[in-house]
């Protein structure tokens, strides 16, 4: 059935939305008329105080049953009547947008935008709250219940915390409770030690205050960071390290994480707004709109059903939602130009990027990001690679920070910056061997580490030639259909990925054969790349 709405605002006391409705019923049914529909009644919905008077109107049926619809018509008032009976449990089934300053007074039809929100919003499931902990309003009353499902190792849920602070303040903080579930990922290696250090905490009243330490920094969550916290917020170090080691403890994380995965919260962070799902670090405005549409919620079973307890509120709204979340469907991959097993991609001395001397029977061209762990592999391959082909083969690293690693293009721009004062591969080797340590702060100490002028590394890192010099490489490696790291390509020959030591064996000591041969042909060293390219990797 698809909804015709007509509503009419205004402040009205709880007495004056009693009243007869006889001329609101007249104009109702005059509007259901002119759109050559039924009329099914009115509703009235309260917000914040403000009520709304809504027409509801369905599609009539075909010509036979029409007239009889019109001779019922015909009918009014009692007709009218029992429509009015019949349009709660039409009705019901449609949620109702709210009246906030979205809205204006007039007519408002299935298309406008009020309409759209009210039939697009997310999916409920059925979220309890059950052991979490939860920080609730000073009266202890709410209309809604934010259950966030985070990650302490996760940069987005970090993010997300400051917005979370501005609700805890903002115009609705006394109408939100506010809930916190662990979902530590796999791949976040410090996530679970983080979720177990917190729930320690909880067990001595502390849990909010060791979460917003956690939250403080992403890349500072050691076993002595958890014990500095524990220390700062005045914890009993004996029982904190004792619930630390308890099994249980564990436990009750991994639980969290099963009860949550199963209604969809997959990644971090993930939001259940009295059910309703909000996914990732949204802004404060998309938070806003879907807790005004979970305030007239709780505000209608309030009203429908006598309910003051908040709780029992809560479960209320959420008895009809989902207990199990759908499968993802798999997007259908874009298709994407393949990367050429040979490219006769250009290379010449690079006296900062370089590794080896030029000229060289063999040339590696490198695309890497330092955030990259496969790239840090590679980079110990590229190296032992080195030290047994020696001048043989020559290096150029290219620089590809993916969007996802945010800590990638400030590392590349510490090496270019490293590279103009001859430290280039110095760097590079602090940089993979200390990944989960790519802050300012850190760039600087490995600059002071490797003695370099620091007053010129930062003005360098800032640098436009710097910049330069990073974008070219990007948009080299799209000129290529390189899109990943680590990728490869040796004398043009493409490797993608970091492939075992002897694989890269293999392809060079074959380059070394033909550049032999094309030696003893009479080929000068300074041109047997080019030679060997044009060859187009035969």
């Amino acid at each position: 059935m698809r909804v015709i709405v007509v509503a009419t605002l205004f402040l009205a006391a709880p007495s004056q939305a009693a009243d007869p409705l006889s001329a609101e019923l007249k104009a109702c049914r005059s509007y259901c008329k002119a759109q050559d529909k039924a009329m099914l009644g009115l509703k009235t919905a309260k917000f914040d105080g403000t009520y709304a008077r809504a027409c509801v109107c369905k599609p009539l049926p075909p010509k036979p049953v029409r007239q009889k619809a019109e001779a019922a018509e015909a009918m009014a008032p009692a007709a009218a009547a029992d429509m009015m009976r019949a349009a709660p449990r039409a009705m019901g089934r449609h949620d109702e947008a709210p009246v906030d300053e979205g809205f204006a007074v007039g007519s408002i039809d299935c298309d406008s935008e009020a309409v759209r929100a009210c039939l697009s919003r997310p999916t409920r499931y059925r979220a309890p709250v059950g052991d979490l902990p939860a920080k609730l309003p000073p009266s202890g009353e709410f209309d809604v219940t934010i259950i966030e499902v985070s990650d302490f190792e996760c940069p987005f849920c970090a993010r997300a915390q400051e917005t979370l602070r501005q609700l805890k303040t903002g115009r609705f903080a006394d109408r939100i409770r506010f809930v916190y579930a662990h979902n530590p990922l796999g791949f976040h290696r410090r996530a679970m030690p983080a979720a177990i250090a917190a729930e320690a905490a909880r067990q001595q009243g502390q849990f909010w205050a060791m979460q917003e330490l956690l939250f403080s920094d992403t890349k500072r969550l050691s076993d002595d960071d958890f014990r500095r916290y524990a220390e700062q917020i005045g914890l009993d170090m004996v029982a904190f390290e004792r619930a630390i080691l308890d099994p249980g403890t564990r436990a009750r994380v991994q639980a969290q994480v099963k009860r949550f995965n199963a209604i969809g919260a997959r990644g971090t962070p993930m939001f259940y707004i009295n059910g309703r799902v909000l996914k990732g670090a949204q802004p404060l405005a998309a938070f806003e709109k879907e807790i005004r549409f979970a305030i007239g919620d709780a505000q209608r079973v309030r009203q429908r059903m006598g309910i003051n307890d908040s709780e029992m509120v809560y479960r209320q709204l959420i008895a009809r939602g989902k207990t199990t979340a759908e499968e993802p469907k798999p997007a259908a991959a874009p298709a994407r130009k393949k990367v050429p097993e040979f490219v006769p991609i250009e290379a010449q001395a690079d006296p900062i990027r370089g590794l080896g001397r030029w000229p060289a029977p063999v040339v590696m061209v490198a695309f890497s990001d330092y955030e990259c762990p496969f790239c840090a592999r590679a980079h110990k391959t590229v190296r032992a690679l080195r030290k047994k082909y020696g001048d043989q083969l020559y290096v150029i690293h290219r620089h590809l920070p993916l969007s996802f690693h945010k800590r990638a293009k400030p590392a590349a721009r510490a090496a270019e910056a490293a590279g103009r004062q001859g430290k280039f591969w110095e760097m590079s080797d602090l940089l993979y061997a200390n990944q989960r340590a790519l802050s300012d702060e850190d760039l600087l100490g490995y600059a002071r580490k490797l003695r370099l002028n620091t007053t010129k590394f930062l003005a360098d890192m800032k640098s436009e030639e710097v910049t330069t010099a990073i974008t070219e490489d990007v948009s080299k490696a799209g000129e290529v259909s390189v899109r990943g790291t680590p990728n490869f390509f040796i004398n043009g020959v493409h490797v993608a990925g970091a492939q075992p030591q002897p694989h890269f064996e293999g392809i060079i000591d074959e380059q070394l054969k033909k550049a032999k041969a094309a030696k003893k042909s009479g080929v000068p060293a300074d041109k047997l790349y080019q030679h060997l390219i044009e060859l187009g990797g035969s």
